[in-house]
């Protein structure tokens, strides 16, 4: 199981022994994966910053409610309900991409 939190300007994840850390600063996209088909569903998220380094996390995550309602108020243009339309309006198989930075990286 994993652990993810915002900390001191860090999106942070751990797993056992793993530690995995992006700047909030050096963050470049966010994306949202998922597949569903009858009695299965599967979703990933991906944080992905401007030198390619990835966190990947999805269910279950602790702290994955409270990072993303934290990002959704620090970050300009990323939105929970904008994500929740998007994947109301989906296929059974899609990848939304949910925030961009904008600018130069």
């Amino acid at each position: 199981m994993k652990f993810i939190l915002l900390n001191n300007g860090f999106i942070k994840a751990y797993s056992f022994f793993k530690k995995e850390s992006i700047k909030l600063s050096e963050l470049s996209e966010i994306n949202y994966h998922y597949q569903a088909a009858v009695g299965l569903f599967v979703s990933v998220w991906e944080l992905k910053d401007i030198y390619g380094k990835e966190i990947i996390f999805s269910w279950p995550t602790l702290g994955k409610t409270a990072l993303l309602e934290e990002l959704e108020n620090q970050l300009e243009g990323f939105s929970l309900k904008n994500f929740q339309k998007l994947f109301d309006e989906g296929d059974v198989d899609d990848t939304l991409e949910l925030w961009k930075k904008k600018g130069k990286h």
